[in-house]
């Protein structure tokens, strides 16, 4: 009997990831107050290879055709000692050069 097993790699993919942090320091004379506001993007994309290419493995530099980039943008304020507090989330993306944004309303997205 002979069994075949074949293994699949997943759609391999790009990830980017970027944490941007501002502090405010305002001095009250007697007390100093600080106020911090944290950005989290994380960009998300297929790796897709030129149709030229994808079939050519022999080759070293396959080129690279440009994908549809998912975009979470997460911000956080920290008005306390008590650490950060998720303030919003946004997910939009990316195709061609064009933003989407896609909101929820009652009846499905607009």
């Amino acid at each position: 009997m002979y069994l075949e097993l074949l293994f699949t790699q997943k759609k391999p993919k790009e990830v980017k990831q970027e944490t941007e942090v501002k502090t405010v320091k305002t001095n009250h004379g007697e007390k100093v107050t600080k106020k911090s506001v944290k950005v989290a993007t994380r960009e998300t994309s297929n790796i897709e290879l030129d149709k030229n290419d994808k079939n050519n493995k022999n080759k070293i530099d396959q080129d690279r055709v440009s994908s549809t980039i998912k975009v979470e943008k997460e911000v956080y304020i920290d008005n306390d000692d008590s650490g950060y507090n998720s303030l919003s989330k946004e997910t939009y993306y990316i195709s061609k050069g064009r933003t989407y944004i896609f909101s929820p309303i009652e009846k499905g997205l607009a």
